[in-house]
């Protein structure tokens, strides 16, 4: 069920888009984030985010609700190639992700109501999506939206915002 979830989530929330900007607005994948952008600021969020992250996920983690809920794919705890395919596939979900929410939205939002209004536009839906999550995930996902937004704009790309997603996310079914 969780594989089918995120081959899913990446072919709507990645290939659905990438056709619209391709066919519709006949735009190029990296002008809406799909690529490496400002790789020296890139990196500086990273060495800062990531440990974030990692301490994020690991206090997580230590919530009753967020054990409950993590990981997605249970059957694969306690066997490691299994759980390996199966974060290796949660990647293509956060890919999918954040380049509907950072990238398609937040760029698309970008060009016509500048950077501060396409990032709080894109957080609310981004935000809205972690209800029914455990609370903790649900108001940390209004914090991450606008920080990972403000990095998507600062980088003019969707790949760092992914590495620091996808770190918490993969660090949480760790943690758990």
């Amino acid at each position: 069920a969780a594989l089918y979830e995120y081959l899913a989530a990446f072919t709507l929330m990645f290939g659905a888009p990438a056709l619209i900007v391709k066919l519709l607005f006949r735009g190029r994948l990296r002008d809406w984030g799909l690529r490496v952008g400002d790789a020296r600021q890139g990196l500086r969020y990273l060495a800062i985010g990531l440990p974030l992250c990692l301490l994020a996920a690991y206090l997580g983690s230590l919530d009753p609700a967020v054990r409950a809920a993590y990981p997605l794919a249970r059957s694969a705890v306690g066997h490691l190639a299994r759980f390996l395919a199966v974060e290796a596939c949660y990647l293509l979900y956060y890919l999918g992700w954040e380049f509907f929410f950072r990238g398609f939205m937040l760029f698309g939002l970008e060009k016509r109501y500048g950077p501060a209004v396409a990032i709080l536009v894109q957080t609310i839906p981004s935000a809205l999506v972690h209800i029914g999550k455990p609370a903790s995930e649900s108001f940390a996902a209004i914090a991450a939206g606008l920080a990972f937004g403000y990095v998507a704009v600062r980088t003019r790309s969707i790949f760092y915002p992914l590495v620091l997603h996808a770190m918490v996310g993969i660090g949480t079914d760790v943690a758990v």
